[in-house]
């Protein structure tokens, strides 16, 4: 099922990318990163008891930014693998991959269509929120968070926007639970200036 997700969310992402006629005429701005860090871990499996385990972790870092601007069309997106390299307990090794692309295609003046994913496969606490919720032990886990949204202008001052996403968390543990999640939601946006503006989302 995860797989079928990701390949109608794929279909979504290039539709939006190849439906305008102006991207050759864009401009491109292409970025390769790369780093080496070491680190030394007193608790590598997170345990909460006396049995933790302490290790040097080499950590290798690849990624990539790709953004394109053209006369209708934004694309934001950004691809990082990383691998982490144990020095004593090598079964720990692993590789995880991190993907966000964000799109907005102009429809028309006052028109557009704005599609979001973000897709992360790996085995430690990403930021707060995964650190927060760790159980305890090492593990893989899979989350990808999408978002397709119509957005339409009334006037200069009044906006609208019609949303639809779902956040999908798998882990390759049998005791934890998945999780998928569905929204839909409608926001209406009111600017005072060009620095100000106040809006409501249900």
């Amino acid at each position: 099922m995860f797989k079928n997700l990701v390949l109608v969310k794929l279909f979504l992402v290039l539709l939006v990318v190849l439906a305008p006629g102006d991207l050759p005429a864009g401009e491109v701005d292409f970025n390769v990163r790369a780093s080496i860090g070491e680190t030394y871990d007193d608790n590598i499996l997170y345990d909460q008891d006396s049995n933790k385990k302490a290790d040097h972790i080499s950590t290798l870092n690849l990624g990539m930014d790709l953004n394109y601007e053209g006369k209708k069309t934004l694309v934001d997106s950004s691809v990082d693998v990383t691998q982490q390299i144990f020095g004593k307990h090598t079964e720990n090794q692993n590789t995880a991959e991190h993907a966000a692309i964000k799109l907005k295609q102009a429809l028309s003046k006052f028109d557009d269509l704005i599609v979001a994913d973000t897709f992360s496969h790996t085995y430690e606490p990403y930021n707060f929120e995964d650190q927060f919720t760790r159980v305890s032990g090492r593990y893989g886990y899979y989350r990808n968070v999408f978002d397709i949204a119509y957005e339409k202008d009334f006037t200069e001052r009044i906006s609208a926007k019609l949303g639809y996403g779902n956040d999908l968390d798998l882990t390759s543990r049998s005791d934890l639970f998945e999780s998928y999640v569905n929204r839909v939601s409608l926001q209406g946006n009111y600017k005072f200036n060009s620095e100000s503006e106040i809006f409501g989302t249900y």
